[in-house]
C-alpha cells in the first residue's frame, strides 16, 4: 500500500513579488537589530576606574613650556630617521 501525497502551488506575479519584498524586509530588520545595533547594547562602562587622564596638563606660564623639554637634536634625529623613506 502506497500513499501518494500532491501539492501544488500557484502564484501568480504580484502575490510573488509582495512575497518576496515581506521577506526582503524581515531580512533587512533581522540584519539591523542584530548585527547594526551591537555596540548599543554593550554594557556602559563603570566611571571611576583606571587611572586619571588630564586632557589639559598644566604647562607654565608661558604655555611652551612641553617644547623645551625635547633634547636639542630632536630634529636632526628625527630627520635622520626618516632618510630611509627615500
Amino acid at each position: 500500500m502506497t500513499i501518494t501525497l500532491t501539492l501544488t502551488l500557484t502564484l501568480d506575479f504580484t502575490s510573488l513579488f509582495v512575497a518576496l519584498i515581506i521577506l526582503i524586509g524581515i531580512g533587512y530588520l533581522y540584519i539591523r537589530y542584530r548585527w547594526l545595533t551591537k555596540y548599543s547594547r554593550l554594557p556602559v562602562p563603570q566611571q571611576g576606574k583606571g587611572t586619571p587622564f588630564d586632557l589639559h596638563p598644566d604647562t607654565g606660564e608661558d604655555g611652551n613650556e612641553n617644547a623645551s623639554n625635547y633634547p636639542d637634536e630632536f630634529l636632526g634625529a628625527f630627520l635622520s630617521s626618516i632618510k630611509i623613506f627615500g
